[in-house]
């Protein structure tokens, strides 16, 4: 695949994952948990409300049989 081949399917891709049916949005509270299997979501977060927060990840893992 060219470079200009690839750049359009990331740019694709891109607005894909952007997609209202494809974003799943919630606000946590502080204690709040969330777990979620790494393999198969890609995540991320959006922009704090201006508050000092502190991003604490605290990860584990678990093989299935």
């Amino acid at each position: 695949m060219h470079n200009r081949e690839f750049y359009a399917v990331l740019v694709w891709f891109a607005e894909l994952l952007h997609e209202p049916e494809a974003v799943c949005a919630y606000t946590l509270k502080e204690g709040d948990t969330v777990l979620l299997d790494s393999w198969h979501v890609l995540h991320t977060c959006t922009a704090f409300n201006g508050i000092a927060h502190e991003h604490r990840v605290q990860r584990t893992t678990a093989q299935g049989k």
